[in-house]
């Protein structure tokens, strides 16, 4: 394959019928549609009779109006619920030959296409607006896949049908959905597998599919995530604290196929039109010739991937990148960013499946370079690290430094991402990090459920283990301490979970042996729990196994230095929604308040001024004395963004605003930690207070919005 050119890929906008707020001639206008478009008449309206003609009444005095060419998978009419004056009041059911009525997960249309029930329109999934025709035996019957899911075929981008598979969750019967209502299949089969294009937000339901019930809604921008540590200060942790600078950059995605990274290095990155620096005082940005900042990124380069596969074993010097930027240019058929902290976007996977690894290989994935000690530079050879690739946790939140990330194929093999990653066979050929051949550079395959099948992965805080969703509906724990395996083992164990897990928020295993694991989840019920797993640890802790209530306290932002810290209990707090992820992590309960853990996330970039390693199961409720709330109270159009609360987005009137994560480390001068993009030091002017908030500019603003 040699791809030059995308064509630009738009906007695609999705329109959906609701059944609840249309009028009897508008429902009939469109399904008169549903098998045969250019008909638009209303057809003849047959009700549901029982066996002496008599008309089968339902509780609201009225009939069921059959729905032509539709019915159930066992050849059960669909109609349409209404009153007795003719009016829709409910959605479609299925009517069985006894009078009975059922509400099943789909119907069909004489073509066999699954029909979604709330728009009577075939369903689609990620990538794809081909509907699903379910495939049937001899004798009428649905057939199940080898995994245990629905046996459809869908038409490919060469036209041609391609075997897949539908999931249901096999306890329940329930189709899987994400939270966009989009089908879970097998494979991922997109229709332009080629155009031009960045991360959706349906790919980011998608991932959510299973960990996150209440997923934000699509505010209309793409960030990358990297969900490590931002502090603005790192200390080790031994007898002496040696303050080392720690930058982090915030990267998205541009409307024109580009990129913006605030706080870059100009010489890590090709493209780059102009560096800008932001101007508090002024609210203003203006081109500078410092070689950090706010970096305009364009990608007018020609990628080939035929040139960059005859260049594995020789890649080219940095100068010879610049001087012919072909040599570094990614794939531009981008579905997913893989990130990590310090080093951004490593790696990406595109709608061919493809899972490619650009710039710095520091902290896994990336490019290769002839000079390996360029360890800094994100100007490298991109290369195809994997193939079959349907997601990796790299693109739900970064690692942080080390952290693995982890891969999931349209097979249902889990990976773990680890090693150099530029996988050679035995006669040093470059070939798949997944396959069998890989002896040098291979992900390392984990072992999975025998009798359930993987659709899902979680991404862990770090450590050597990952959660999985099967398409049972039953979370497991997979991996292991691989030097440690004889003794710990690295079979998969079912996690038992009561109650009912509504949002995950972390994970992380103990690092040393990897046998102490932690899960913390926002049960169905609003509270806080924390599943334990010490089956190998032998530290003695108050944790018991299995699921306990976590975080039974919090402390008001105010008071988090008073000493003794006056606690306050979140029994009576019922919390409704998650942010972020890993160490990085908002609460929300209902009445509207954000908390996160003590620590990590709330010194790190809500105060800044240290790194305080206080009590794990303290909850920090953020009061208006916190930049960031007090802004949110002014500015009740914004809202944190889903995957990255250093970044708040108001999607109404399409305006940014970052806070601000700077901070000093040894002097006024010198200072660690956050984006370096201003014209000022930090702590001083308009950057007085640690977190302060900032609207970007519209010239910045404008350019990431996806909709006009």
């Amino acid at each position: 394959m040699n791809i030059h050119r995308y064509p630009q890929l738009l906007t695609v906008i999705v329109l959906s019928l609701m059944l609840s707020a249309c009028g009897d001639k508008a429902i009939t206008e469109e399904l008169a549609k549903i098998d045969e478009p250019a008909k638009a008449e209303e057809p003849t309206k047959e009700y549901i009779t029982l066996e002496n003609d008599e008309k089968l009444i339902n509780e609201f005095g009225g009939g069921y109006q059959k729905v032509p060419h539709l019915s159930d998978i066992n050849g059960n009419a669909v109609a349409l619920v209404l009153d007795a004056d003719g009016k829709v009041k409910d959605k479609p059911v299925s009517v069985l030959s006894t009078g009975e009525t059922e509400r099943p997960q789909f119907f069909l249309n004489q073509a066999n296409q699954l029909v979604n029930p709330s728009s009577l329109q075939p369903f689609t999934n990620i990538g794809s607006s081909k509907p699903l025709t379910l495939l049937r035996n001899k004798d009428g019957h649905a057939i199940i896949g080898e995994n245990g899911g629905y046996s459809v075929t869908q038409i490919n981008h060469l036209g041609l049908p391609e075997d897949n598979e539908v999931f249901f969750n096999t306890t329940t019967g329930e189709l899987w959905k994400d939270s966009n209502g989009n089908l879970v299949t097998k494979k991922r089969i997109d229709d332009n597998p080629y155009l031009e294009s960045f991360p959706s937000y349906d790919e980011i339901a998608g991932l959510n599919l299973g960990f996150r019930q209440t997923a934000g809604s699509d505010p209309g921008v793409i960030f990358a995530t990297a969900q490590g540590l931002y502090y603005p200060v790192w200390r080790t942790s031994g007898l002496v604290n040696i303050p080392i600078k720690r930058h982090t950059t915030i990267t998205a995605a541009t409307k024109d196929g580009g990129m913006i990274v605030f706080g870059g290095e100009k010489e890590h990155y090709l493209g780059v039109d102009n560096v800008l620096l932001y101007d508090a005082p002024t609210d203003t940005v203006y081109p500078t010739t410092a070689t950090k900042g706010i970096l305009v990124i364009n990608r007018n380069c020609n990628f080939n991937d035929e040139i960059l596969e005859e260049r594995f074993h020789t890649p080219p010097p940095r100068n010879e990148i610049i001087s012919n930027p072909d040599l570094g240019c990614w794939p531009k058929n981008i579905r997913q960013f893989a990130s990590t902290i310090h080093s951004g976007p490593v790696g990406l996977l595109t709608k061919t499946n493809e899972l490619w690894g650009i710039g710095s290989s520091s902290f896994g994935l990336g490019g290769k370079r002839s000079d390996p000690m360029d360890w800094k530079s994100k100007v490298a050879l991109p290369v195809k690290i994997a193939e079959n690739i349907k997601m990796t946790t790299l693109h739900q939140g970064g690692g942080y430094a080390f952290t693995f990330g982890y891969a999931l194929t349209n097979d249902g093999e889990v990976f773990r991402i680890t090693g150099s990653h530029h996988a050679t066979d035995i006669q040093e050929n470059h070939v798949n990090a997944t396959s069998s051949a890989a002896v040098n550079g291979q992900f390392i395959k984990l072992k999975v459920p025998a009798n359930d099948y993987i659709i899902n992965l979680f991404t862990p805080t770090f450590g050597t283990r990952i959660l999985a969703l099967g398409s049972s509906g039953n979370y497991y724990v997979l991996g292991g301490a691989d030097h440690l395996t004889s003794h710990f083992g690295n079979d998969p164990f079912l996690l038992e979970l009561t109650p009912k897990a509504k949002d995950f928020f972390s994970m992380s295993t103990e690092s040393a042996t990897n046998a102490l694991t932690i899960i913390q989840y926002l049960g169905v019920d609003g509270k806080l729990y924390q599943y334990t797993d010490r089956r190998y640890n032998w530290i003695v802790s108050d944790y018991p196994d299995g699921v306990s209530p976590v975080f039974p306290s919090y402390v008001d932002s105010l008071d988090y230095y008073t000493r003794p810290r006056p606690l306050k209990s979140t029994e009576d707090i019922i919390f409704s929604e998650v942010i972020g992820g890993g160490f990085n992590f908002l609460l929300k309960d209902t009445q509207g308040n954000y908390y996160t853990k003590a620590t990590h996330a709330f010194a790190g970039i809500f105060l800044g001024n240290q790194e305080d390693f206080g009590n794990y199961r303290v909850l920090v409720k953020l009061g208006p004395d916190i930049p960031a709330i007090e802004f949110l109270q002014n500015n009740p159009k914004f809202e944190f963004l889903y995957n990255d609360f250093r970044v708040l987005v108001n999607k109404e009137e399409k305006r940014i605003a970052l806070i601000d994560t700077g901070a000093p480390l040894i002097s006024a001068v010198e200072y660690g930690g956050g984006s370096e993009f201003f014209t000022s030091p930090p702590r001083s002017g308009e950057r007085a207070k640690y977190g302060s908030v900032h609207i970007l500019p519209n010239e910045i603003s404008d350019r990431l919005f996806f909709t006009d």
